[in-house]
């Protein structure tokens, strides 16, 4: 089941940064509620290749509650990991593909 139904719920996208020129890979970040949350898209604008690793700190991302956030898999609603604003999360992105995902205040 598709859980990227909360992707409307606040018609705003923020933009934090390409993660790397070379890469080829963006990264979006979207305020949704409950408040404090995001979903958070990894874009890759390569169509060949190999899968990308991409890795962020969450506070670049938004990621900013000292409480900490947990994170389900945009698709399938399935926890992926526990992290707070100075973690890292990584992912790997396919070419001409997206990763999304969910954080929640903990």
């Amino acid at each position: 089941a598709i859980q990227v139904d909360y992707l409307n719920i606040i018609p705003i996208r923020i933009p934090f940064y390409s993660a790397d020129n070379n890469s080829h890979v963006e990264v979006w970040s979207k305020p949704i509620l409950p408040k404090g949350s995001f979903v958070i898209a990894f874009l890759q604008l390569n169509n060949h290749g190999n899968p990308t690793m991409v890795t962020v700190v969450a506070k670049d991302v938004g990621l900013t509650n000292k409480a900490g956030y947990d994170v389900t898999d945009g698709f399938s609603g399935e926890s992926v990991m526990a992290i707070h604003p100075e973690d890292k999360l990584k992912v790997f992105v396919n070419p001409n593909g997206v990763v999304m995902m969910k954080a929640t205040v903990s």
